[in-house]
C-alpha cells in the first residue's frame, strides 16, 4: 500500500508584495456506502492580506477561492467552485487581524483526478495570489479488501452541538497543521477509517489495531510507544483516538495505524510523519567536560575514529556546539573528544530502564547515515556529510521523493527534494544545484523551509545557464522551466 495520500502545502510569502501566505491540507477520506470525498481546508494569514477601509473606523479583506478537481485524462470537470470570501471587520489601526479558515468536502470519483486551487488577494495593489495543482489518488474500495484511510492529525475535538462546517461523524473536527510537536505536547489525536472489514473478515470477526511509531529514517519500530486495540469487523469504522508522546525524544517518526487478523497476519496499513521538536538544550561546555564516560560505551570508541565522528555531527549541532567541536580539535585529547561525543547523544536520547543503550542505538544509526551520505554525495573535494545534500539528508532526514534532472541543455544540474512534512510546515521542497558542472557538488539553490535559504528567483538562476533575463522580470520564457516546475508542482 502506498504511502498515505495527506499532502499537504504549506505556502510562504518572501515579501508581502509578492505573495499571501497561509496554506491548506487535503484528506481523502470515504462515505459509510463507500464512497471517496476529498476534504480541503485551506487559510489565509490575516496578517498577509490587503485591507480595504469600509467606514470611518473599519476596513475588510477579501478573497476569492477557485477550487477545480478534473479527471487526469480526459480534463473533464467533476467539480468547479469559485467563492468571495471576506474577512472579519477589523479596527482601522489593527496590526493584528484573525485569519481566514474554511473547508470544502467534495465528492470525487475513484482513480486519478487532479485538484487545483487559487487563492487571490482581491484588494492588493500588486500581484498577491497562489495556484497549485496536485494530484489525487483515491482508491475504488468497493472491490478492495480491507482498507485504512488517511491519517488526519488532529488538533482538538468536541462533541458537535449545532452542525457546522467542521462537524463530522458527530464531533468537531479540527485538524492538527503540520506536524511538528513540541516537547510540551503529550499526545497526538488523530482520526481515520478501517474499511471494508466485514467483507475482508466476515460480518463481526475480530481483528487486531495496532497504533505505534518506527523511525522514519531506519523504519525500526520503538520500543514502548505501541498501542493495541481489539476490535469488531464491521463494513465502515470510524477511528477517532489519542496516542500518547509524553516520552518521546526529539526526532523524525513514522506514525502508522496497522490492522492484523486474528492470527496476527498482516492486513492493512496507513501512516504519516511526525516530527518532534527537541526538549533538551544544546550542550554547554561544563556540561560535557565534567562528564564521566568510565565504563561507558563512548570510552571504548577508537582513537583513529574520533575526530570523525566529531566532524560528522556538524549538520545536527545546535547553538555552539559545533564551536566546542572545533575548540576540541584543536586540544587533540582523546578523553575530550569521547566525553563531547558521549555527553552529546545522552542529552538527546537518555539512556533508561526501559532502554538502557538508547544513545548507543541512536549513534550507530546517525553513523551509518553519515556512511550513507559520503557515499551518495561525496565529492573529490569534501566527505558527503559537508556538502548541503548531505547536511539536509543528516538535519532532517531522508525526503519523500527526489526529482533529478541532471543533464538538460537549457539548465544548469539540480535535483528538487520533496518532504511530506517537515517541523511545522507541510511539503517542503529543496532545490539543489551543480552551477560549476564538474564537481558534483550541488548547492541549496532554495527552500521553502523556514530558517533555510528563500530564492524567489531560483528557477531563472536555474535556467541562466545559456538564457538571460532583464531586471526582476516575473515570468520567464515559457519554453524554458517546464521540468522544474513541474517537478516542483509535481514531486515524483
Amino acid at each position: 500500500m502506498k504511502r498515505s495520500l495527506l499532502l499537504a502545502l504549506f505556502l510562504f510569502s518572501l515579501l508581502k508584495a509578492y505573495s499571501i501566505s497561509g496554506g491548506y491540507d487535503y484528506f481523502i477520506f470515504y462515505t459509510p456506502e463507500g464512497k471517496p470525498y476529498l476534504e480541503v481546508y485551506y487559510w489565509v494569514e490575516g496578517r498577509s492580506i490587503e485591507y480595504k477601509k469600509v467606514s470611518d473606523s473599519k476596513k475588510q479583506g477579501e478573497l476569492e477561492i477557485t477550487l477545480i478537481i478534473s479527471d487526469k485524462d480526459t480534463s473533464k470537470v467533476f467539480s468547479f467552485e469559485k467563492i468571495k470570501l471576506q474577512t472579519l471587520e477589523f479596527d482601522i489601526n489593527d496590526s493584528l487581524m484573525g485569519d481566514v479558515y474554511n473547508v470544502k468536502r467534495i465528492m470525487i470519483p475513484a482513480g486519478i483526478s487532479y485538484m487545483e486551487l487559487s487563492i487571490k488577494d482581491l484588494h492588493s495593489t500588486k500581484e498577491s495570489s497562489f495556484n497549485t495543482k496536485d494530484t489525487i489518488n483515491s482508491a475504488n474500495i468497493t472491490t478492495s479488501n480491507l482498507f485504512v484511510s488517511n491519517i488526519q492529525l488532529v488538533d482538538f475535538v468536541i462533541p458537535t452541538e449545532t452542525e457546522n462546517r467542521f462537524s463530522k461523524g458527530g464531533f468537531d473536527i479540527l485538524p492538527y497543521h503540520g506536524n511538528y510537536y513540541s516537547s510540551d505536547h503529550e499526545k497526538i489525536l488523530f482520526y481515520t477509517e478501517i474499511i471494508n472489514a466485514s467483507k475482508d473478515l466476515g460480518k463481526g470477526g475480530k481483528y487486531l489495531m495496532n497504533c505505534y511509531l518506527e523511525n522514519a529514517v531506519t523504519g525500526l519500530q520503538l520500543e514502548n510507544f505501541f498501542i493495541r486495540k481489539r476490535m469488531k469487523a464491521e463494513d465502515y469504522s470510524v477511528v477517532l483516538s489519542e496516542f500518547p508522546i509524553a516520552n518521546l525524544g526529539a526526532g523524525s517518526y513514522n506514525f502508522v495505524v496497522e490492522i492484523r487478523d486474528s492470527l496476527n497476519q498482516f492486513r492493512a496499513k496507513a501512516s504519516v510523519t511526525v516530527e518532534r521538536e527537541s526538549h533538551i538544550s544544546a550542550l554547554t561546555e561544563d556540561s560535557y567536560r565534567t562528564i564521566s564516560t568510565e565504563n561507558t560505551w563512548a570510552d571504548g570508541l577508537k582513537q583513529d575514529s574520533l575526530e570523525e565522528y566529531l566532524h560528522s555531527l556538524r549538520p545536527i549541532c545546535e547553538g555552539n556546539e559545533y564551536q566546542y567541536v572545533k575548540n576540541i580539535m584543536k586540544e587533540n585529547d582523546p578523553a575530550t573528544m569521547r566525553k563531547f561525543i558521549y555527553a552529546f547523544w545522552t542529552s538527546r536520547y537518555p539512556d533508561g530502564p526501559g532502554n538502557p543503550y538508547r544513545s548507543l542505538s541512536e549513534f550507530k544509526t546517525y553513523n551509518n547515515l553519515v556512511y550513507y551520505v559520503n557515499e551518495a554525495f561525496g565529492t573529490t573535494l569534501s566527505q558527503g556529510y559537508l556538502t548541503e545534500r548531505g547536511r539536509v539528508y543528516l538535519k532532517y532526514g531522508a525526503p519523500n521523493s527526489i526529482s533529478q534532472r541532471h543533464i538538460d541543455p537549457s539548465a544548469f544540474p539540480y535535483e528538487i527534494w520533496s518532504y511530506y512534512k517537515l517541523n511545522s510546515q507541510t511539503r517542503v521542497r529543496f532545490i539543489f544545484w551543480c552551477d560549476d558542472l564538474s564537481t558534483n557538488d550541488f548547492r541549496l539553490l532554495h527552500s521553502d523551509l523556514r530558517g533555510e535559504i528563500q530564492n524567489r528567483q531560483w528557477e531563472k538562476m536555474l535556467y541562466s545557464r545559456n538564457n538571460t533575463w532583464k531586471g526582476d522580470e516575473n515570468e520567464m520564457n515559457p519554453n524554458f522551466g517546464s521540468w522544474s516546475r513541474d517537478y516542483y508542482n509535481n514531486p515524483r
